[in-house]
């Protein structure tokens, strides 16, 4: 064990074939022989990666036997003719598809109900975010809204939420997220 960056505490370990690095913040007021409360990350089950990784939606969804997906996006990528090309694989595809272009910078409570109203129209079975940080952060909380109700305060910390939404699917447009 030893010191890594902001003085977090690192142990190395070999997983197989991969080298991992598990780090351990040193939180203020931490003593000997107290343990950290850990959480858990669930990776996705699929990620495609590369030049047209985005126009392999429809296969994706069929893998994970999803068909009527709800489409977030915002205006600019409406707009600019990029969100067309994943509506007509969709539509190619033979999958109902609904398109919430809507989001905006900064989601807020008005903006993720307008968008839970929408998808509340439909059937649908998963949530695609198509865009930067706002649609996928606002496609993660319409998630779980459709599946467990309430309202976005609802959820604020401290409640947890370990109980899975709608399936979310995330293409995301910028390199930060």
């Amino acid at each position: 064990e030893g010191g890594g960056p902001d003085s977090a505490r690192s142990a190395d370990r070999c997983c197989g074939s991969h080298f991992v690095r598990d780090w351990a913040p040193a939180f203020a007021g931490e003593r000997e022989g107290e343990s950290i409360v850990a959480g858990s990350i669930a990776f996705p089950r699929l990620m495609r990666v590369g030049a047209g990784a985005s126009m392999e939606l429809p296969q994706v969804l069929a893998q994970l036997g999803l068909s009527r997906p709800f489409l977030m996006s915002d205006d600019y990528l409406v707009r600019s003719g990029r969100a067309q090309p994943l509506m007509d694989a969709l539509a190619a595809a033979g999958m109902a598809v609904r398109l919430f272009a809507d989001t905006m910078p900064e989601p807020d409570v008005h903006s993720i109900e307008r968008a839970l109203a929408v998808l509340r129209e439909g059937a649908h079975d998963c949530v695609v975010a198509f865009g930067g940080g706002s649609p996928i952060d606002s496609a993660k909380a319409v998630a779980v809204l459709a599946v467990h109700g309430g309202t976005c305060p609802d959820y604020k910390a401290p409640h947890v939420q370990d109980a899975a939404g709608l399936p979310v699917i995330a293409i995301p447009t910028t390199a930060w997220t």
